[in-house]
């Protein structure tokens, strides 16, 4: 019977690479906006401003 080597600590490598390469693409900044985390909260303070003047209304 062959024995097959695990790969121990591969996974965990792997694994901050990708949250490394996505936290640099959320954080880069487009050509003439700003980056996908600005443009996120940026949608959310609007529609938040929104909302709360729609309840202000008689």
């Amino acid at each position: 019977m062959k024995h097959i080597k695990k790969q121990l600590g591969q996974s965990a490598t792997e694994y901050i690479i990708t949250l490394i390469v996505v936290m640099m693409i959320l954080g880069v900044g487009f050509a003439n906006e700003g980056s996908v985390i600005t443009i996120f909260l940026d949608a959310v303070r609007e529609g938040f401003e929104r909302y709360s003047s729609f309840l202000s209304l008689p």
